[in-house]
């Protein structure tokens, strides 16, 4: 043994237990005994690469779990990835059934929630239903083995992840009641800057949804400097991106560009693709509701092939109709025409008939900027028709009538029809309020 190195490498879990820190008498069963000190347990580890490598490996394994005992780490880490790949499949209605005492364990409560927030893409059902698993895991987690005040921040985490997948669902007074209850289990736990900048980035979401917008610009701030303190970079990055989404939806562009840019700089394509892909998308938005379609016209290509790498047609689909955006604040008006109703067509044979009524108004602008508008009538009349049939909020609709009115007594003008394309875009986005339209040109 040279300077205290054993003969062979240690693998990762005698590694872990090692340098374990045996929190609660039962986890000491996960260490192994040693006559080196862990100060000179971590100086071989750094002089030998491949003991280095494994640390450095326990390490990003730690920061998976979420828990500070390198040992609990190694003994978990696995073994909740296994149980996943089991429950993964299982259909949403039969998952509460699957789980057993067997998967109440830290690593497999701290995973659950990811996956939920992973299932929200296409489910919000199974979003839901991955969380209340998770808080009903974390309910049974042994106090003897965790420690008390571990566990506080794991039912904070829990219940935080609960609350969001309410807010997907569109529950938002449920979804309040829940990080009432993550907060107060926050107070009693360790108090870490990661738990705490958990908890408020998720809060932030829902105060925008709530369209509570200052009160979630401060929320989110305060995380985007937690997650900072903790090197956590590219999560900083994601807290800008919803920064930037908040900003658009209080009518501040040039904010939600500014925020977004940071983003971007911000957020690894090579960790998470999907959120930097989503992240340069609604830059390319914003810049192009700013004005900047000279800018954006530059990205397209950079995002088209994003999105073909990844395989996302609706990515691809959203980004063509961008496209046409594009080319109408360049003059192109041929070409924004072509594809508009290319996108249109597109959007109508899977049967998304809002999308459809909102490129009718688009090109109701179009037509008005371009020629001498005489489908304007059409455009706007087929578009509160497919809004009253899909069952639109009264005060989209009121909207809509405002802009057929005008339409019919040859008064309509390109800045009310865009004043209530965006009003209406925000269905879904923020509370509706009465439309108020915009002074006259």
């Amino acid at each position: 043994m040279k300077g205290g190195h054993p003969q062979r490498c240690p693998d990762l879990v005698e590694l872990a237990g090692l340098l374990g820190l045996g929190l609660s008498p039962r986890a000491e069963d996960l260490l192994v005994e040693s006559e080196h000190s862990v100060e000179e347990i971590l100086a071989w580890v750094e002089s030998c690469p491949q003991c280095h490598q494994g640390l450095a490996t326990l390490e990003s394994w730690q920061e998976e779990v979420g828990y500070p005992d390198l040992a609990v780490v190694a003994d978990e880490r696995n073994r909740a990835l296994q149980m996943w790949e089991e429950l993964k499949a299982v259909p949403t209605e039969e998952l509460a059934d699957r789980i057993g005492e067997e998967h109440c364990f830290w690593a497999m409560a701290f995973l659950l929630p990811k996956k939920s927030v992973e299932a929200a893409r296409n489910s919000s059902d199974r979003c839901l239903e991955l969380a209340q698993i998770a808080v009903a895991v974390s309910s049974l987690l042994d106090p003897n083995y965790y420690t008390p005040r571990l566990l506080k921040d794991m039912d904070a985490r829990v219940w935080a992840y609960l609350g969001n997948a309410q807010r997907v669902r569109g529950d938002l007074n449920l979804a309040d009641r829940a990080f009432e209850r993550a907060q107060a289990y926050l107070q009693k736990g360790t108090g870490t800057l990661l738990s705490r900048a958990v908890f408020l980035d998720l809060l932030g979401s829902l105060r925008k949804d709530q369209g509570q917008y200052e009160e979630a610009i401060e929320v989110l701030g305060h995380a985007a400097k937690l997650y900072e303190a903790t090197g956590q970079s590219s999560l900083v990055g994601k807290v800008q991106l919803m920064l930037g989404m908040v900003e658009e939806l209080r009518g501040n562009t040039e904010g939600a560009v500014s925020y977004l840019t940071e983003a971007q700089s911000l957020i690894s394509p090579e960790k998470d693709q999907r959120l930097y892909s989503h992240c340069q998308h609604f830059l390319l938005g914003c810049l192009t509701r700013a004005g900047y379609f000279e800018e954006a016209e530059l990205r397209l290509p950079i995002l088209r092939k994003m999105w073909e790498d990844a395989r996302d047609t609706k990515g691809l689909l959203m980004l063509r109709w961008l496209e046409a955006n594009i080319l109408h604040g360049l003059g192109k008006f041929n070409g924004a025409r072509s594809v508009y109703e290319e996108v249109q067509a597109a959007f109508s044979k899977v049967g998304l008939e809002i999308s459809v009524a909102l490129i009718n108004l688009e090109l109701a602008v179009l037509s008005m900027e371009s020629d001498s508008g005489e489908d304007v009538l059409r455009l706007t009349t087929e578009a509160h028709q497919i809004f009253r049939d899909n069952g639109a909020e009264k005060e989209a609709l009121a909207a809509l009538s405002i802009l057929v009115k005008a339409a019919e007594a040859a008064q309509i003008t390109a800045s009310l029809t865009k004043s209530v394309t965006e009003f209406l875009r925000a269905e879904g986005k923020k509370p509706l309020v009465r439309f108020d339209p915009p002074q006259a040109d």
